[in-house]
């Protein structure tokens, strides 16, 4: 009987392991200390590689690149055990450093310190985008805590220079390179602007760059970006994300709300997802935003496809978990989650990080590295550094909406404040800045006001109230509130001159930053505005709709659905811009609770008063 039954046990113990050899368990989640340790590991390795002229890379021509990424990494991790390579490595990029010389661009001027230069960063220039953008990111990573240090690399074109001046004429740069027209328009690709093309994966370094610039260096060392550059991003991000439906398809599977490369008919994948999103975090939308539930739909849609370069759409390898997947999506899937604070996606729920944690702990070569990445890269200098910035989950903060800014210009003939107005040459315009504390948990103070004005548009000398600008650089005005501080729902108010000296139309942008110093850390907002001052036609058409009830002619009427209308601009693709803008601002004020503000104001007298400002919005009648 024993012998039977030590045999039984025995055939048991065989059929068990047979079926865990048949279905293999999953894999255990990455502990915290097993993260860290790879961390560790591949910082290491990371600062073994550096060459003795400070860069990283072997056999490669895109040097300011590599040594970019490897700076952003070793900053976010340690910059002090890693001082003397981080310190070594800024010379490098120093050292490839150019200047260039700026002008106004079709949307604006990028010049936000009047200094006429901008800063590239290459070392191949038909690559100057992406190695500016990453540049940008390691000086900024690893120099905001010293911005008054001086550049000490005889020859190169930034000597002398504070870290921060460099930063801000880099930044002025991106701002300068931008694509003013085409398809492209707001995006950037390989070189400077000179052409309509822009290219999905360059823009979303370029952001990247943008983002770490403004995060990190603080007042009272905070770095510009001029207002239009987000307004443009905006166009880009609408343009290269593929629509619903399957239209713009072009053969490929189940792309809605993927990013395309040059264009949102090819080449999607999760990679180019991941920037569209923080590209959409920029500019203000939230994880609610249609478009953005879109991205993060895709994301779920191809999350188990495999990785590629051209014609795949997923991260992970097509032989995984047994080779290396895309340490560049990762990481850009990463930021793209993180920054709206995205836990999991899908439904099932996904664990993203999770997941990334797992495979990328489990395919750390054993002195540290990792192999070059699925589809992006082929040294391990490059997938090393993304699968870190994974791991460290470093996400550059974006700016919130805290404080509500809007710029008006008065108009001569109705004496109201509008949106837009027509001028002569040598008429006197004047303009008003409202802001407001539109936090409802904190107080605001320590305002910045930077008002930039065309250059056919000229200041008046003493026409400001409550006083003149405290600076004027070229044609921007500075207005400094260092003691204001503004409740909740507390408001003041900028008003000056101009004159127009030039024909042409004109647009007018002011953007203002606050401080709330009761947060734990203190948090720095952000919010702009613009204005249009159009050159008068040598004919005039008014349009305005016959009022029913009153029957007088109007600028605008109330209607019921399918009453004497031909069409109703409800999508978003047929609806202007500037409604659209105003929708959206109107939509975030009822949500933050705006509209609370002043007493009687409900949800849909805010959306009538949205309207009034713009002459192409028409507000349906809003039910009982």
């Amino acid at each position: 009987m024993r012998s039977d039954k030590k045999m039984a046990i025995l055939m048991a113990g065989v059929l068990v392991m047979f079926v865990f050899a048949a279905f293999p368990m999953a894999a255990s989640a990455a502990s915290e200390a097993e993260i860290e340790q790879a961390i560790n590991n591949g910082t290491a390795w990371l600062a073994a590689q550096q060459n003795p002229d400070g860069s990283w890379g072997s056999g490669t021509t895109y040097y300011v690149g590599h040594t970019g990424l490897a700076l952003t990494a070793l900053g976010s991790h340690d910059p002090v055990t890693y001082s003397d390579n981080i310190s070594s490595g800024l010379n490098f990029l120093f050292a490839n450093a150019h200047n260039v010389s700026i002008s106004m661009q079709t949307a604006g001027d990028p010049d936000t310190n009047g200094n006429g230069n901008g800063i590239v960063f290459y070392s191949v220039q038909n690559h100057e985008m992406y190695e500016t953008g990453v540049a940008v990111m390691a000086l900024a990573e690893c120099g905001y805590l010293t911005p008054d240090a001086v550049v000490n690399v005889p020859g190169s074109d930034v000597n002398g220079m504070t870290y921060e001046d460099v930063l801000q004429d880099a930044v002025d740069f991106i701002a300068y390179a931008q694509i003013d027209s085409g398809d492209g328009r707001g995006g950037w690709y390989y070189t400077r602007a000179t052409g309509t093309t822009s290219d999905n994966s360059i823009a979303g370094y370029v952001v990247m760059g943008i983002a770490y610039a403004i995060s990190k260096f603080e007042y009272p060392n905070n770095i510009d970006v001029p207002a239009f550059v987000n307004t443009e991003l905006d166009y880009w991000i609408d343009y290269i994300q593929n629509d619903p439906g399957t239209a713009d398809d072009n053969g490929w599977a189940q792309p809605d709300g993927g990013s395309g490369y040059t264009s949102p008919t090819g080449y999607f994948n999760i990679y180019k997802t991941g920037n569209l999103l923080f590209q959409m975090a920029l500019v203000g939308d939230d994880k609610t935003t249609p478009r953005v539930q879109n991205a993060t739909d895709y994301i779920v849609t191809h999350w188990n496809d495999p990785c590629g370069w051209s014609s795949n759409q997923g991260w992970k390898s097509s032989n995984h978990p047994a080779a290396d997947s895309d340490y560049a999506g990762t990481w850009s899937t990463m930021k793209g989650l993180e920054v709206f604070e995205i836990a999991t996606i899908g439904d099932p729920a996904i664990d993203w990080f999770d997941e990334f944690t797992d495979v990328i702990v489990a395919r750390q070569n054993p002195d540290g590295s990792w192999t070059s990445s699925c589809g992006h890269g082929s040294t391990q200098i490059l997938g090393t550094g993304w699968a870190l910035l994974t791991l460290l989950k470093e996400v550059p903060e974006v700016p919130e909406v805290g404080i509500d800014i809007e710029k008006t210009v008065l108009d001569p003939n109705t004496g109201n404040w509008a949106d837009a107005v027509r001028a002569d040459v040598g008429d006197e315009v004047r303009f008003k800045i409202w802001i407001h504390n539109a936090e409802p948990e904190f107080n605001m103070t320590n305002f910045v006001v930077n008002d930039t004005l065309s250059a056919s548009l000229q200041y008046v000398a003493d026409s400001a109230t409550p006083f003149e600008p405290n600076q004027t650089v070229g044609n921007m005005l500075y207005w400094y509130f260092p003691d204001t501080k503004l409740e909740y729902c507390e408001n003041f108010t900028i008003e000056f001159n101009a004159t127009k000296a030039q024909a042409g139309d004109d647009t007018n942008c002011v953007n203002a930053s606050a401080w709330c110093n009761e947060s734990e850390p203190d948090v720095q907002f952000f919010d702009k505005d613009c204005v249009y001052v159009r050159e008068r036609p040598s004919i005039e058409v008014n349009k305005t709709v016959r009022d029913s009830e009153t029957l007088e002619w109007a600028d605008a009427i109330r209607a019921d659905i399918m009453r004497d209308m031909s069409c109703l601009p409800w999508a978003r693709r047929a609806m202007p811009t500037s409604s659209y803008h105003c929708i959206r601002k109107a939509t975030r004020q009822i949500i933050h609770g705006t509209f609370g503000c002043n007493t009687g104001n409900s949800m849909s007298t805010l959306l009538e008063a949205s309207a009034a400002r713009y002459d192409d919005v028409f507000s349906p009648r809003v039910p009982d």
